[in-house]
């Protein structure tokens, strides 16, 4: 069995949304509700990074399974820009929410992990089921990620194809709460 060289990935997600429309909002502040023209604009980016190293536990003519540890950072920057026909004041006169203006949040979440992978041959080919788990916490209440796929072996490369999900959970003041990301991902590994 052989310490395994690390591995990293990194995703990185931009999502924007806008939105116009008629809006009645109840304010606490003002004692009434506010009926009136909005329109918001709002922008999430995140990088995500994972790095982690392995120590394999088990291989033979079936595969490999591997126990890793490592990092994961989540690093996020969220704005929400606005704009109103008029601005929202109280009875007296006094501006409680201008007409337009921005509210962005902005940090970075350090979580430790632990998990396994590792990949299962198909017997008398040259494909295999590549396989990834890992959990964590630290800054964030939790997180965890997961991969199964299906690759083929050769020579000088591994490519697969599989589907990911990663998870992050955080308290309820924390700037973002929860977030999951799945998809489809392709991977190659090169040979020298």
């Amino acid at each position: 069995m052989d310490w395994l060289h690390g591995a990293d990935s990194s995703q990185t997600l931009n999502a924007n949304s806008d939105s116009t429309g008629i809006r009645s909002v109840s304010s606490p502040i003002l004692n009434r509700p506010i009926t009136d023209t909005l329109y918001t604009s709002t922008r999430l980016q995140t990088t995500i990074w994972t790095l982690a190293g392995g120590y394999a536990v088990a291989e033979g003519d079936w595969g490999q399974v591997d126990v890793i540890g490592g990092l994961r950072l989540l690093a996020l920057d969220q704005t929400v820009n606005y704009s109103l026909a008029r601005d929202v004041t109280t009875p007296g006169g006094t501006v409680v929410l201008g007409r337009s203006g921005n509210l962005s949040a902005n940090g970075t979440v350090w979580n430790g992990i632990a998990g396994i992978r590792g990949r299962v041959k198909v017997p008398e080919s040259d494909f295999y089921v590549p396989f990834y788990f890992d959990i964590g916490g630290g800054g964030s209440v939790w997180t965890w990620q997961a991969y199964l796929g299906v690759g083929y072996s050769t020579k000088w490369a591994d490519i697969s194809v599989g589907y990911r999900y990663l998870s992050f959970q955080q308290s309820g003041n924390a700037i973002l709460e929860k977030l999951n990301m799945g998809g489809p991902i392709l991977a190659a590994t090169f040979r020298f």
